[in-house]
C-alpha cells in the first residue's frame, strides 16, 4: 500500500498504527501522515528516540546508511524511532529497495525543503531578465546554486588558509553573500523540522532527541525541540562542522565559519552528548568545547550478506563512490602508469574501474586525465548504482582504492564496506589522518597521498601476487570495528543521559 504523502514510484509498506498518545505540543490533529511506518508493540511503542536527519531512507546518499542500520540495532534492543528527514518526493536518487531493511516500530515524516524569500526574489529577477530580448549574447548568473538541493555535485573548493574578508572584491561579497543565504536557506527547513519534531514528542515515551548532519543546521532543529519539550539532546555530527578544513568555493568565505561557531555553539551549549564519528574528530571537538561530554562512534562495517564472489582473471582495482574536492586520482593513475609499462601489462589483465559521481576531476574526465598520465584504455567509468549493485560491483574487484582527502579527521565511509570484502585496499592518506588510525593493522596497504614510489609498489607487488594465485581475505575481523559494536557504545553512553533536561 502507498502512503498519501509518498512520492510517485514509491511504494511504502504501512499498517495500521496504534494511536501515538498524547504530543506535548499543539496541533495533533494536523501532524501529517508518515511517509513509512510499521506496527509496534512492546518497548518499541513505549521507549522511542526523535531522529532528526535530512538524509534517511529511501534517499541513496551516502549519510543515509549510519541510521538506516542503527535503527535495525536500536531496535533489537528495545527503542523505536520516530524519524523527520528530507520530503521523500524532494530526493534527487531514491532507493525504495532501503525499506525492506527498516526494522519494526519506525515511523518516518517527510519535510519539505522550500526556498526562501530572497531566493525567490532573486529567480524572479533572473526569470524577467531572460524574457528581455537580448543585446548581446547571454552568459549564465555570476552565482551559484544555493540550497541543498541545487549544490553541484563538484565544485572547486578553498582551504580555510585561503579565505579572505576582502568584501571588496566581488569573490569576497559574493561567498559572504551566498554563506549567508547557505545558513538562512538550512535554518528555514530547520525550523519546519523542529515545529513537526515538538508536535510528534509524546511525553515519557520519547526519550531522547538526536540529530545528525550535515547538513550541520539538522542540530539548530534538534536543539529548538529539546529546548521545548524538556528532552535531552545528542548531536551526532557524521562531519566536522566548525573544525572542517575545505569548503565549496561558492561558500567558502570567513562569513560561513563565523555564522557557524555561533550556531555551533548554541547547540553544544544544549546538547547532553556530542557524537564525532572519528576518534581525531571527537578530540577536536572536545579540545574546542572543554567540559562538554564528546564520544566517538564510528560507522562501523555491516553483518548483512556479501554478493557473490566471482573469480578474477583481471586485476580489476574498484572505486565506489563520488569524486568531489581532493579527491585527486592523478598521481595512482601515474603509479599506475608505471607499473603498466615495467611489466608490460595490457588493459585486458589490469584496470581501473570507478561508478558512482566519478566521471571527472578538475574539469577533465577520468579518461581523459588516464590518457594524460599514459594510461589510455586503462580506466572504466560507470554511473551511480542502487547499494545492492554497488556491493556486487565491489564484489569483483581484486584491489578497492580509497582517494585521498585532506581533511585528517573524517574517515570515507567506503571503508568500511570495502574491509567485508576478499580484496585488497589501497587506501590514500595522510600518517596520523582518521583514516590511518583506524586501518593500522589491519594489513590495508596505507600511502602517502603524495607518494608516487609507494603507490607503484603496492600496485605491483599485489598484481604479481594475483598473478601468483593469492587471494586475500577480508580484512572485517575486529569486532570493534563493527557497526554493531558502535550502536552498542552509544546505547551505553545514552542508558547514562539523565532523562530529562529540561525545556528552556
Amino acid at each position: 500500500m502507498t502512503t498519501a504523502n509518498a512520492p510517485t514510484g514509491l511504494a511504502v509498506a504501512r499498517q495500521a498504527l496504534p494511536s501515538p498518545g498524547t504530543p506535548s505540543g499543539r496541533g495533533v490533529d494536523t501532524l501529517p501522515a508518515p511517509y513509512f511506518a510499521t506496527p509496534f508493540s512492546g518497548s518499541l511503542g513505549s521507549r522511542r528516540i526523535l531522529l532528526l536527519s535530512y538524509h534517511f531512507v529511501p534517499s541513496s546518499a551516502a549519510g543515509t546508511l549510519r541510521w538506516q542500520k542503527f535503527a535495525t540495532l536500536f531496535a533489537e534492543q528495545g527503542w523505536g524511532l520516530d524519524v523527520i528527514a528530507l520530503d521523500p518526493s524532494q530526493l534527487k536518487g531514491a532507493e525504495p529497495e532501503r525499506f525492506e531493511e527498516l526494522p519494526e516500530g519506525l515511523r518516518a515524516y517527510g519535510v519539505r525543503e522550500e526556498k526562501i524569500l530572497i531566493e525567490r526574489l532573486i529567480d524572479g529577477g533572473w526569470k524577467a531578465l531572460k524574457r528581455l530580448p537580448p543585446r548581446r549574447p547571454q552568459a549564465a548568473p555570476p552565482t551559484a546554486p544555493v540550497g541543498a538541493l541545487a549544490v553541484p555535485a563538484v565544485a572547486a573548493t578553498l582551504t580555510r588558509e585561503e579565505l579572505s574578508w576582502n568584501l571588496f572584491h566581488r569573490t569576497g561579497w559574493r561567498r559572504a553573500y551566498y554563506a549567508w543565504v547557505r545558513f538562512a536557506h538550512d535554518r528555514a527547513w530547520a525550523r519546519r523540522m523542529a515545529d513537526l519534531g515538538s508536535r510528534l514528542v509524546q511525553p515519557g515515551v520519547h526519550q531522547f532527541v538526536i540529530s545528525c548532519g550535515p547538513p550541520q543546521l539538522v542540530h539548530e532543529a534538534g536543539r529548538a525541540v529539546s529546548e521545548t519539550t524538556g528532552l535531552p539532546l545528542i548531536v551526532d555530527m557524521r562531519d566536522p562542522w566548525t573544525l572542517q578544513r575545505r569548503l565549496q568555493e561558492y561558500l567558502a568565505s570567513p562569513m560561513y565559519f563565523a555564522l557557524a561557531k555561533r550556531a555551533e555553539q548554541r547547540i553544544v551549549d544544549r546538547a547532553s552528548l556530542v557524537v564525532m564519528n572519528t576518534p581525531p574528530a571527537a578530540d577536536g571537538m572536545a579540545e574546542a568545547y572543554p567540559g562538554k561530554r564528546v564520544l566517538s562512534i564510528l560507522n562501523g562495517y555491516d553483518e548483512e550478506p556479501l554478493p557473490p564472489i566471482p573469480a578474477r582473471t583481471r586485476f580489476v582495482i574498484a572505486f565506489a563512490g563520488s569524486i568531489y574536492l581532493d579527491r585527486d586520482p592523478r598521481l595512482v593513475f601515474r603509479a599506475a602508469a608505471r607499473v603498466v609499462r615495467e611489466l608490460g601489462l595490457t588493459a585486458a589483465q589490469f584496470g581501473f574501474e570507478f561508478i558512482g559521481s566519478a566521471g571527472g576531476y578538475g574539469g577533465k574526465s577520468l579518461e581523459q586525465i588516464a590518457t594524460d598520465e599514459g594510461i589510455e584504455g586503462f580506466v572504466r567509468t560507470g554511473r551511480s548504482r542502487p547499494r545492492a549493485e554497488a556491493m556486487a560491483f565491489m564484489a569483483q574487484a581484486s584491489m578497492l582504492l580509497s582517494l585521498p582527502q585532506d581533511s585528517t579527521l573524517a574517515i570515507p565511509s567506503k571503508i568500511y564496506e570495502y574491509m567485508r570484502f576478499p580484496a585488497w585496499m589501497l587506501a590514500l592518506t595522510e600518517s596520523g589522518s582518521a583514516t590511518d588510525r583506524v586501518l593500522a593493522g589491519t594489513g590495508v596497504d596505507v600511502v602517502r597521498p603524495d607518494d608516487v614510489d609507494g603507490m607503484a609498489a603496492v600496485l605491483r607487488r599485489r598484481y604479481q601476487a594475483f598473478i601468483a594465485g593469492e587471494r586475500p581475505s577480508p580484512i572485517a575481523r575486529d569486532p570493534r570495528l563493527s557497526r554493531r559494536h558502535q550502536a552498542e557504545l552509544l546505547l551505553e553512553a545514552l542508558a547514562g543521559i539523565p532523562a530529562e533536561h529540561g525545556p528552556a
